[in-house]
């Protein structure tokens, strides 16, 4: 009978020790999160590249910075800031300088692989775009190139346009990544005849 009672204290004793260690692994309500596993990083970027303009015969080079905020894991907005200048555009005997400054929001659609060092990617948005044009030696010129170029120069409000396009981005490690480009660039006002196809590539780099 005491072999019997023995046992029964044992086992008792033993189901009662279980929950000690169970509870101590639990997490306690109400205590601190790791901030580091539930952060989501900004992407900072910077590209250069080149750009083919309507209009204008040769391409010139662009350059750009952009800031990107990942919503989940396949969607992420952001804004850009891009520049072009041209300043050899040579019409009959007069000389046009143009630049533009554009200012960009767009999403972009990441198509995420598990272990992939290669993420393609799609974007569409919106850029106001800037233009400047400056002519030497202003004459009574009949070309309708140096026409439209003065149009340009007297919209100062600025011209709003569409922005299409896609690429990869290449982890080289952890918070570095290599990424290339297409975007084509439609304005909203088609009286311009300045859109445009950029060819791209750059750095980003997660904060």
């Amino acid at each position: 009978m005491r072999k019997s009672m023995a046992k029964t204290l044992f086992k008792t004793v033993l189901l009662l020790s279980i929950p000690g260690p169970v509870a101590f692994s639990a997490p306690v309500s109400g205590t601190k999160q790791n901030p580091d596993a539930q952060s989501v990083p900004l992407i900072v970027g910077a590209k250069v590249g080149l750009a083919n303009v309507e209009s204008i015969s040769d391409q010139t080079i662009a350059y750009g910075v952009s800031i990107q905020y990942p919503l989940d894991q396949t969607i992420q907005v952001g804004a850009t800031i891009d520049y072009w200048n041209k300043s050899s555009l040579g019409i009959e005997t007069q000389q046009v300088q143009m630049d533009d400054l554009s200012f960009g929001g767009h999403a972009r659609l990441m198509f995420n692989k598990a272990g992939a060092t290669l993420q393609p990617f799609a974007l569409a948005g919106l850029a106001l775009h800037r233009f400047s044009v400056s002519i030497a030696e202003e004459t009574d010129s009949e070309d309708p190139k140096i026409d439209r170029f003065r149009k340009v120069d007297d919209d100062v409000a600025g011209k709003l346009g569409f922005d299409l396009g896609g690429g990869a981005n290449y982890d080289i490690q952890r918070n570095l990544e290599a990424n290339g480009e297409i975007l084509w660039r439609k304005l909203a006002d088609s009286t311009a005849n300045f859109d445009q196809l950029v060819f791209s590539a750059g750095l980003s780099y997660r904060l």
